[in-house]
C-alpha cells in the first residue's frame, strides 16, 4: 500500500493486490499393480504429481476407493469392472484432472482347475491301444492328456469326461495328466497301469456260421478275448450282447454283402484273431417250409394248428380274419372249411353240404345260430351231423342236408333217430296248418302241433290218414303213435288223432 498527497494537500492512500499463480494440473505417471481380477478389491498405488487432498479417483468409470493421498500419489481400492484395459482418472477439488488411458487391466476371471477322478479301463497292454475314458471336471476343448509323460489321443470329449486311446508305455503304474489350454492342470497319480502283452486272441468257431443278411444273433467262441473286444464281419461292425468272457462273444450279426465274410475279434490292446471267411451271408435265404398266406392267430388260430395246419385237412387260409358278424363273431376262411368263433361259443369248422345248408338258412343269423361241434362223420351209412346253438345238421349220401331240431327232432331222436324206422330226414320242416309242421323222413314222417305234441306217421295207418287229408282232414292232427300190440294171434295197431282213431291189422288192413 502506498501514499500521495492530492492538489487541495489531503493525502491518498492507494492499495496494491498480488494475483497468485494457479496450481499445476496433476499427472499420473504410473499404477501398481496395473491388472487385478475383474471382481475388484486390488489395492493399488497411484504414482504421478500434483494430488491433492480430496481427490475423486475413476477407473473404468467407476469410483474407486482413496485411503491416501500425498502430492506425489494415491491409494485406492480397485471397484468391480469387466474385462479389459480401462481408464483411470485422478480429478482434484480444484476441476483439474488426468487420465492414464487404459491404465488398469481388469483380468478374464480364471476358469476352476481341473480334476481327475478315475479313468476306465485302468489298465492295459504295454502295446497301447486301449480306448480309456478319464472322468473329471473342468476339461476345456484342446486339453491335452498324457500317461506316463506319453501324449494320448482323444477324438471326442466332455466338460466332465474325455475318451482317449492310450499310448504304448512300460510295465506298471503311470501318473495320468490332464493339461487345460489356460495352462491348469491334473493329475491321477498311478491311475493307469501297464501290464505285459497278454496272449493274442484265438476264434475256433462262430455258431451258427451262416444265415441272412443281418437280422440274427450268433456265438463266437475261441481264447484269450478281453471284456473290451470289439468284432467285425466282413469288416462291418457287430455289437455286442453282454460283455464277452475270455473264451465267448455273443453278437447280433450285421447287415453285410451276400457270401462268405472273415470274422475278427480285436482286444483292446489291438491283438487280433480272424477267422477266414467265418460266416456266409446267404446270397440267396434257402427254401424254407411253406407258411401260412395269411395270419391265424387267437382262437381261431388255436382251432387250424389244433386240426394240423397247413398239413391239415383245413390247409392255407384264403384270406385274413373277418370281423363283424352276430355278437361279435369272427371267421377265416381255408381250402378245406371254414372256423367260426364267437364269445362264449368254441371255434368250429364247417365244409361241403353241411356249410353250404347252413349258409342257405341264414348261418349265424339264422335260427340255427353258430356251430358248436365240428362235424362228425361215421354214422349209419355213411352219414355226419354238426351241432349248432339251435339245433342239428344232418347229411347222408342218400338224402342230402336238412335240419334238425325242437319237437319233430325229440321224436327222431326217442325213435333212435337214423338207426331207427324213420330213418334219414329228407325234407327240412315244412309249416302246416293250425301252427303245426312236419317232416318227412325215409321211413315216415314226424307231425307236430301245438294241440297234440309230435308223433310218427307212418306205414298203413299214415298212408290211409294222407290219403284223407293229412292234418286238414276230419282226424285233425295225430295225439299219440302208433300202439301195436296182439290181438288173437294178429298184430294189431292203433293210433290216436284229435277226432278220432285209424286201426290196422296185419290180417285184414285199415279198420
Amino acid at each position: 500500500m502506498g501514499t500521495s498527497t492530492k492538489a487541495d494537500g489531503t493525502l491518498q492512500a492507494t492499495v496494491w493486490t498480488k494475483r497468485l499463480a494457479p496450481a499445476p494440473a496433476p499427472t499420473i505417471t504410473g499404477i501398481d499393480p496395473a491388472s487385478g481380477p475383474a471382481a475388484g478389491g486390488t489395492q493399488a498405488t497411484i504414482a504421478g504429481t500434483g494430488f491433492r487432498q480430496g481427490a475423486k479417483v475413476t477407473i473404468g468409470g467407476a469410483d474407486a476407493t482413496v485411503s491416501s493421498v500425498t502430492d506425489t500419489s494415491i491409494t485406492v481400492t480397485v471397484p468391480a469392472g469387466t474385462a479389459g484395459a480401462r481408464d483411470v482418472v485422478v480429478t482434484n477439488p480444484d476441476g483439474q484432472g488426468v487420465t492414464r488411458t487404459g491404465g488398469f487391466t481388469y483380468e478374464q476371471a480364471q476358469a476352476p482347475a481341473p480334476t481327475v477322478t478315475g479313468i476306465g479301463p485302468a489298465s492295459g497292454s504295454v502295446a497301447g491301444g486301449t480306448l480309456a475314458t478319464i472322468d473329471g471336471t473342468g476339461f476345456q476343448q484342446g486339453a491335452k492328456v498324457t500317461i506316463g509323460g506319453a501324449e494320448a489321443t482323444h477324438s471326442s470329449m466332455g466338460d466332465t469326461w474325455i475318451q482317449v486311446r492310450i499310448p504304448a508305455g512300460t510295465a506298471g503304474a503311470r501318473d495320468v495328466v490332464v493339461t487345460n489350454p489356460d495352462g491348469q492342470k491334473a493329475t491321477l497319480a498311478g491311475g493307469f497301469t501297464y501290464q505285459p502283452m497278454a496272449p493274442a486272441p484265438t476264434i475256433t468257431r462262430i455258431s451258427p456260421d451262416n444265415g441272412p443278411i443281418g437280422g440274427m444273433s450268433a456265438t463266437i467262441t475261441g481264447t484269450g478275448f478281453d471284456q473290451y473286444a470289439s468284432v467285425t464281419i466282413g469288416g462291418i461292425t457287430a455289437n455286442r450282447l453282454g460283455t464277452p468272457t475270455s473264451t465267448e462273444i455273443r453278437i447280433a450279426v450285421p447287415p453285410g454283402m451276400g457270401g462268405p465274410q472273415d470274422v475278427v475279434v480285436t482286444n483292446s490292446d489291438g491283438q487280433s484273431a480272424t477267422l477266414k471267411q467265418g460266416f456266409t451271408y446267404w446270397v440267396t435265404p434257402p427254401p424254407q417250409p411253406p407258411g401260412p398266406n395269411f395270419a391265424v392267430t387267437g382262437a381261431i388260430g388255436e382251432k387250424w394248428r389244433a386240426t394240423g395246419g397247413l398239413d391239415g385237412p383245413l390247409g392255407q387260409p384264403l384270406d385274413r380274419e373277418h370281423d363283424g358278424l352276430v355278437r361279435g363273431g369272427w371267421y377265416q376262411m381255408f381250402t378245406g372249411g371254414t372256423i367260426t368263433w364267437a364269445p362264449g361259443v368254441p371255434a368250429s369248422i364247417t365244409k361241403n353240404a353241411i356249410r353250404g345248408k347252413w349258409m342257405s338258412l341264414g348261418a349265424e343269423n339264422g335260427r340255427l345260430g353258430y356251430p358248436v361241434t365240428d362235424e362228425i362223420c361215421g354214422i349209419k351209412d355213411g352219414g355226419c351231423y354238426q351241432g349248432f346253438q339251435g339245433g342239428y345238421l344232418v347229411w347222408s349220401p342218400q338224402t342230402g342236408t336238412h335240419v334238425s331240431w325242437g319237437g319233430i327232432r325229440s321224436v327222431w331222436m326217442a325213435n333212435r333217430a337214423e338207426n331207427g324206422r324213420l330213418g334219414y330226414a329228407t325234407s327240412d320242416e315244412i309249416a302246416l296248418t293250425n301252427g303245426g309242421f312236419r317232416q318227412d323222413f325215409q321211413g315216415g314222417s314226424v307231425y307236430w302241433s301245438p294241440a297234440g305234441g309230435g308223433h310218427p306217421v307212418w306205414g298203413g295207418i299214415g298212408s290211409f290218414w294222407k290219403a284223407r287229408g293229412a292234418e286238414t282232414s276230419s282226424y285233425g292232427y295225430p295225439t299219440s303213435g302208433e300202439q301195436c300190440g296182439q290181438v288173437n294171434g294178429v298184430e294189431q295197431c292203433v293210433q290216436y288223432f284229435q277226432r278220432g282213431s285209424i286201426s290196422w291189422n296185419a290180417r285184414v288192413g285199415i279198420f
